[in-house]
């Protein structure tokens, strides 16, 4: 078995909750919501 990823960062859990909740969302969606948040 593969060893367990490393944990992940606040940021790429939320992205990973905004894809869950919003599945409709593209990756450019999230990508710029990003851009302008950093």
């Amino acid at each position: 078995m593969m060893s367990n990823p490393p944990p992940l960062t606040l940021r790429q859990s939320q992205i990973i909750s905004w894809l869950k909740d919003e599945e409709a969302l593209s990756i450019k969606e999230l990508v710029q919501r990003l851009e302008v948040s950093s």
